[in-house]
């Protein structure tokens, strides 16, 4: 999975990121910024009013990242 970090000086901070979401694991505190990153992403394109297509495919990614984030936690687990 690629890393969202390079959008994030684009995106809307709806939902900004809290220190508190970290668990002291690497991998899934990454994770939980990407997610972050994603939700933010998704409050820019509302507010800026964009297609319905755009807030679905930004809808794709962050279910598809949750899954991926979800899997990665029960490996670990």
């Amino acid at each position: 999975m690629t890393s969202l970090s390079d959008d994030a000086n684009n995106t809307f901070e709806i939902f900004p990121w809290n220190p508190q979401l970290e668990t002291g694991i690497a991998i899934i505190d990454d994770q939980h910024r990407n997610l972050v990153i994603l939700l933010n992403k998704l409050g820019q394109q509302y507010v800026q009013g964009v297609s319905k297509q755009a807030i679905e495919q930004i809808l794709k990614e962050l279910s598809d990242y949750a899954d991926y984030h979800f899997q990665t936690e029960e490996a670990i687990s």
